[in-house]
């Protein structure tokens, strides 16, 4: 996602090795509007789908493992990277994000 500064937001995931399903982690990078990176930040969880809004960027994730039941975590990050705010909620079931998006 770009923002209103033409920064870059790239959300996803980091998983090796692949056979070992407890190292996934789910990532967060700022890139400059010119491809450079700035920072790049790693959280317990699956997925990473990234949001902005008021200058703040928000990931969402899914904690536990891929055969487990999952809850859902947004983490809230400032420009600079500091995280802000981290917030989990799901019940016994499989609560997952698909994607992210502010209003």
């Amino acid at each position: 996602m770009v923002t209103f500064n033409g920064n870059i937001y790239v959300g996803g995931i980091t998983w090796y090795p692949w056979s070992d399903p407890t190292t996934a982690l789910a990532q967060l990078w700022k890139y400059s509007p010119s491809g450079d990176l700035i920072w790049e930040r790693r959280s317990a969880g699956f997925g990473g789908y990234v949001t902005a809004a008021d200058g703040y960027v928000y990931l969402a994730s899914s904690l536990g493992l891929p055969n487990d039941p999952k809850d859902v975590q947004v983490q809230k990050y400032d420009e600079a990277g500091v995280l802000q705010r981290t917030r989990t909620w799901g019940g016994a079931g499989n609560d997952e994000p698909y994607s992210a998006a502010t209003d």
